[in-house]
Order: structure tokens, then sequence, then C-alpha cells
């Protein structure tokens, strides 16, 4: 069997293993009533408020990371009032929600921002920026932090994904990557 084809038939037992997992995915999050966009990627085990997932929107080519969690109620007003809260959450176009992150209920991300790793957004996120920690606040221009990377891109290691074989790759192929990123890190396409 090729490189290829094993790739593929790991990425269809994967599928196969979420679904029986319940893990949720794009056509779950459709079937619930949320407004999702194209090309939208759901890492597992993301999780998207299935009680209320309705009041969710996701934009176009959005990234929800491992473990993000998007809330769009609050039930800490139940036992006081006998009721939940409820707000909509919108997620942009182009936005990346590192893992683990936690989107509140009522939380608006503007277009191609970016959401660190852990961060806990509790309010609105405008577009094109940056935000982390907890509470998530903003510490740059995503438009910055692009341009960074793209200007360390010639000093450091850049790889071509179809080129390297991450799973299978030999324990010399390992050895030489660890190596190149001692100094600094590298990127993959």
């Amino acid at each position: 069997m090729s490189l290829a084809a094993r790739s593929r038939a790991r990425q269809r037992l994967g599928r196969l293993v979420d679904r029986l997992r319940g893990a949720q995915n794009v056509d779950s999050l459709r079937a619930g009533g949320a407004s999702v966009g194209h090309n939208v990627r759901l890492a597992q085990p993301a999780w998207v408020d299935p009680a209320f997932v309705w009041l969710i929107s996701i934009g176009d080519d959005a990234i929800l990371g491992p473990g993000v969690q998007v809330i769009a109620h609050d039930a800490s007003t139940k036992r006081l009032t006998g009721y939940t809260l409820m707000r909509p959450v919108k997620i942009g176009a182009r936005v990346y929600i590192g893992a683990s992150a936690i989107i509140l209920p009522g939380v608006s991300i503007g277009d191609d921002a970016i959401v660190g790793a852990a961060t806990v957004v509790r309010d609105d996120v405008p577009a094109g920026t940056m935000v982390v920690g907890n509470p998530g606040r903003v510490v740059g221009q995503v438009s910055d932090y692009a341009a960074r990377h793209l200007a360390a891109m010639p000093e450091r290691p850049v790889h071509d994904v179809a080129g390297l074989r991450l799973l299978d790759a030999s324990d010399a192929e390992k050895r030489r990557m660890r190596g190149e990123l001692e100094k600094g890190p590298g990127y993959v396409r």
C-alpha cells in the first residue's frame, strides 16, 4: 500500500472512530441548526454547545483546534432564577481558535482573528486581532504576526507537507528535523 493510500485509510478510520464516539463534525452542527460556512475545520475533540447549537454561527475557512469549547448558554443563573441564560455566538470567516480555548456566550469574533490556545474569550474580538490569556486580551494585529513569520522564513527550515512523512518518518528524518528546530521554529505547508 502506498504512503498516500495509508494516509487516506488512517483519515477514514479516524472519522469512523470519531462518529462512533459521538464527536461533532460540520455536518452534525448544520443538522442541529448551526450556521456553518464552507471549508470549516473542527479538530477533535472540539465541542460546540449541542444544547443550543442553533445559536452558533461559524464563518468560511474557520479552524477550531482540539479541545475548543464554544458555549451559547450559562446555567449559573438556573438555581438563582429558575432560568438558564442563552446568547448567540458568532465566529467570523478565516478565524483560527487554538487548542483548548473557551468561547463564552454572547461573544462575536471578527473575521481573520486568532484566538490563542487556552484563551477564555468573554468579550468580543475585533477583526484582524490576536487575543490570548484568561480573560482573553488583544495582544496585537494578525497582519503584524503574519509579517513577522514571513520575514523569518528565509532563515528557518520550511517544509512542504507533501515531502514529509510525518507519521512514517524514519528515525534519521526525525533527528534531522529536531536538530533543525533546536535554534528556533520551522514551518510546514
